[in-house]
Formats: C-alpha cells, sequence, structure tokens
C-alpha cells in the first residue's frame, strides 16, 4: 500500500518524504515490507526446482501472501529462510484435498492468478458460503495451518508437547543463551548418547558438531533429506504427537516472563517419560543417525563423516524410522535390536583365518566396541542383521570352507591310493630280484617326498641309463621287466 494514499498530504511535507524516511514513519515500513517481499519471492523462484505445481504463478502468489502477511503479524522473528519451504509443503496438501473435494472449484497450479485476488462483493459472499474444504479457501487454511505448525504466537519455550517451528529460527533469548536450535541440537546429542554410546563417541572423535548437520534437518523438518511423500508420512506422525491441550497452569508450560531467561535445567532436561511432538522431532533425527551408523562408524575423517550425513541415502521404508522414533523418544531400543551388531565370523576347520594367515598367535585386541567390525552399507530396518551384500558374503564364506574341506579329503584320499599302488610295485620287484632277475633300474616315486630310489624322477621299466621315454636307448637289448627272465 502506498502511504501516501492513507490520508491527506500533512501540513509538513519532510515528516512523510520517502527520501527522508525514518522507521516511525509509513515509508519506512513501507520499504521494510517491499525488502522483505523480494526476500521472499526470491525464494519462491528456487523453490522445489523442477516441479511445476509450485513454479505456477498462482501457486507463487499465495505462497507469496501467506509467507508475507505471517511476517508482519509476527514482527519479532519475522520472515527467515526455510519457512517458504514448510509453508510450501502445508500448501500443497490442502490443495490437493481441495482437488479431490471440489473438483469444479480453482485449479491450483493451472491458473495465473490466486482466487482471492481482486475479489469483489460477490466473490466474497461466493466464499462465504463455499462448502467446507473448497478450493476457495485453500489460502486461507493454508495460512492457518501454516500458523499452527509455527507456534510464533506463543511464547512457550519451555513447553516441549506442543509443535512450535518457530523455536528452530528464533535468536538466543539473551546474551550467553543458547538459540532454541542450538538447545535441539545438543538434546539430539543427549539422547543419541543414552541409545547409542558408540556412534556418538564416533562423532565427537571426528569433530562433527551437531549444528553442522542438524540445522537443515530440524528447520524444514526432514523435508530435504526425504521424497516430499515421504516427508508428508513424518509430519503425519509429528502432529499425531501433538498435544493441543497442554494445561496452561502447569508451571513447566508457564510463558515466560519478559525478564526471565531459560534455565539450561528447562531447556536442556529430556522428559522420557512423557515425550511430546518436539520430543519426536528430536528423536526422529536420532533414528536418521542410527540409520546411517555403519558409513559413519566406517568413515574415520570429517570431510567424509559431514558429507554422509548432510546428504542423507534414500530409504525404503520411512515408516520403520517413524516406529523408530517413537521408541527412542521413550529412551529405548526395540526389541528387535536396530542397533546392528558384527556378523560373527564363519566357522571352518579347514579355512584359513583372514586375520591370522600366519596361525601364530600375534592377534589384535579385540574392539573396543562394534564399530570396529561392522561393515559399511546401511543399517537394516527391521531386525538388525546387517545388509544383504554382507550376508551374501557370509554365506560365500562358509560355502568357500567347505568347499576347501572336500578338496582336502579328495586330496588325501589320492595320496594313499597312490602309496598303496606304488607300494605293490614295490613289492613286486622285490620278489623279482629274489628270483634272480635284475630289476636295478626301477625307481618309484609314491609322490610324498620320500622316493624309493636314488632320484625323486622314476625311471621306466625297461629304460637303461636314462629317464623318460625320449632319452632312452632303445628297447632292445634292454633289461627291463618286460624282458627279464
Amino acid at each position: 500500500e502506498d502511504p501516501g494514499s492513507r490520508a491527506p498530504a500533512p501540513a509538513d511535507v519532510s515528516s512523510d518524504n520517502p527520501l527522508q524516511a525514518t522507521e516511525d514513519s509509513g515509508w519506512g515500513e513501507y520499504f521494510r515490507t517491499a525488502e522483505v517481499r523480494d526476500t521472499i519471492a526470491l525464494d519462491l523462484e528456487r523453490l522445489h526446482p523442477g516441479d511445476e505445481f509450485y513454479s505456477a504463478p498462482d501457486v507463487q502468489q499465495a505462497l507469496l501472501n501467506l509467507l508475507l502477511v505471517w511476517s508482519l503479524e509476527n514482527p519479532r522473528l519475522g520472515y527467515r529462510q526455510g519457512m517458504h519451504e514448510l509453508a510450501s509443503l502445508v500448501f500443497s496438501q490442502r490443495a490437493k484435498d481441495a482437488m479431490s473435494r471440489d473438483p469444479g472449484g480453482h485449479r491450483w497450479g493451472h491458473s495465473p492468478a490466486a482466487p482471492s485476488m481482486g475479489a469483489t462483493a460477490d466473490d466474497v459472499a461466493g466464499l462465504e458460503n463455499a462448502p467446507e474444504l473448497s478450493a476457495s479457501h485453500v489460502e486461507h487454511d493454508a495460512y492457518a495451518m501454516f500458523a499452527a505448525l509455527m507456534g510464533a504466537d506463543r511464547d512457550e519455550r519451555r513447553a516441549l508437547r506442543r509443535v512450535r517451528m518457530a523455536s528452530f529460527f528464533e535468536d538466543p533469548p539473551g546474551k550467553g543463551a543458547k538459540s532454541g536450535v542450538q538447545t535441539a541440537c545438543d538434546r539430539v546429542y543427549a539422547r543419541l548418547e543414552k541409545i547409542d554410546p558408540a556412534l556418538r563417541r564416533h562423532l565427537d572423535e571426528v569433530g562433527i558438531e551437531p549444528q553442522l548437520f542438524l540445522l537443515r534437518w530440524l528447520r524444514v523438518l526432514f523435508s530435504r533429506e526425504f521424497h516430499l511423500h515421504d516427508a508428508m508420512v513424518i509430519w503425519d506422525a509429528v502432529i499425531a504427537t501433538n498435544d493441543p491441550n497442554d494445561d496452561p497452569n502447569d508451571e513447566a508450560m508457564r510463558p515466560l516472563s519478559g525478564g526471565d531467561e531459560p534455565s539450561s535445567q528447562t531447556l536442556d532436561s529430556i522428559d522420557y517419560a512423557n515425550p511430546g511432538a518436539m520430543d519426536f522431532i528430536e528423536s526422529f533425527a536420532v533414528a536418521m543417525l542410527l540409520f546411517v551408523r555403519s558409513d559413519v562408524l566406517a568413515l574415520d575423517d570429517f570431510g567424509s563423516c559431514l558429507r554422509r550425513l548432510q546428504k542423507f541415502p534414500p530409504c525404503e521404508d520411512v515408516a520403520a524410522l517413524v516406529e523408530r522414533a517413537r521408541t527412542a523418544s521413550f529412551g529405548k531400543v526395540d526389541a528387535d535390536g536396530w542397533i546392528p551388531k558384527p556378523h560373527p565370523a564363519p566357522a571352518s576347520s579347514a579355512a584359513v583365518d583372514p586375520e591370522n594367515p600366519l596361525g601364530d598367535d600375534r592377534r589384535q585386541p579385540a574392539a573396543a566396541d562394534s564399530r570396529d567390525r561392522q561393515p559399511p552399507g546401511h543399517s537394516p530396518t527391521a531386525g538388525g542383521l546387517g545388509s544383504r551384500a554382507n550376508d551374501f558374503l557370509a554365506k560365500a564364506s562358509t560355502a568357500g570352507g567347505a568347499a576347501r574341506d572336500r578338496a582336502s579329503a579328495l586330496i588325501g584320499r589320492a595320496k594313499v591310493r597312490a602309496a598303496d599302488v606304488m607300494g605293490k610295485l614295490k613289492s613286486d620287484g622285490d620278489d623279482a630280484r629274489g628270483n634272480g632277475t635284475s630289476n636295478a633300474g626301477v625307481m618309484f616315486d609314491v609322490g610324498l617326498g620320500e622316493p624309493f630310489g636314488s632320484s625323486a624322477q622314476p625311471e621306466l621299466p625297461g629304460v637303461e641309463g636314462s629317464k623318460g621315454l625320449e632319452g632312452s636307448k632303445g628297447l632292445e637289448g634292454s633289461k627291463g621287466l618286460e624282458g627279464s627272465k
């Protein structure tokens, strides 16, 4: 709105001069609003690139109106980057409801302008008489839903049972105090320490501070880490744990007065017995960390570990993460043992130990925890049995050990049979020499490393002074087994 159109020009024109605008003047407010509007519009242009719904003119205009009005209604916080992503998902869900309930209404995402722009008296009457979940009410309902999600109209920083996304965008309440999102990051690490101390210890050793990856996870409520459909499943779980009927007389839920400073005990304490919506959000972050547990434990440098956390891998079953987050919100691990354990080495009598191929006692000391044994890959979503690749390798190793056992047995039997045959031939030769038959040129090697003659290479019967067929002097006149008398 042009400030000059609000009232007749004042007697002193300099007091309302756009070229000399002050903070308290109408022009000063106008310029601040225009700056916020331009910032929101710039963020909306880059919203979900490639999705035609969010780039449609009517959707862009409606989201711009929604975010601008909300920032003006909440000047203490105002607009912060990331709020447009939260508002976009709220708006899209409400628009989908309108498409199914009001097929003849406005087609959001396919029109050049929102239906409420330039409304006449007849349009206002039509809005009032529109059916429930009408397409004409999408912009209004989306604003109310977004305001409830942010919760900026409540100053209940102590209440963790209600959804209050504004706490992730607020500045620290005082000098030396932590912001809401920093406190939430610390609480996530505290929950991880209770559930998986080994993973928490590894993150500390590598030097990964929680805010390096949790800021984005929390501020956009995990919508960047998952497909939009999966993100809505997570949001449903968050809203399901929301308790809008907290007792206002409860001392723990009392709004802070202007001079109160939040104590560390109030902000950092975790109630595992009665978790709320914000507790579930923090617990879901813990479930996400456990999902990439084996990947993180396999990385020992800061850069690789941080990249793994900032680029979350695809998840096939987000519902399993939701259930684990519910369990983790109570400070427990479910009965299926979804923190994976290392695979035991396959038992094989003939197989060579890959960690001790020399067969000596120079073994490495046992690992302090399971992270030294944990194979890389994602932790399972159900039974904690490891990835399919690890299961396949374990089975292949077992099969290989059995094959080596069978091969060793066959070789042993072959050597025994060869020894029996060659022993019988030697016995026949001794009998022939006892009968006066010369057989001095015959030598035997049973293949066991102990020849029965002066050479390990056997000479053929009937071949004098040579070894093998190629070096023989012929068979005529020779004294061999075939020519012996």
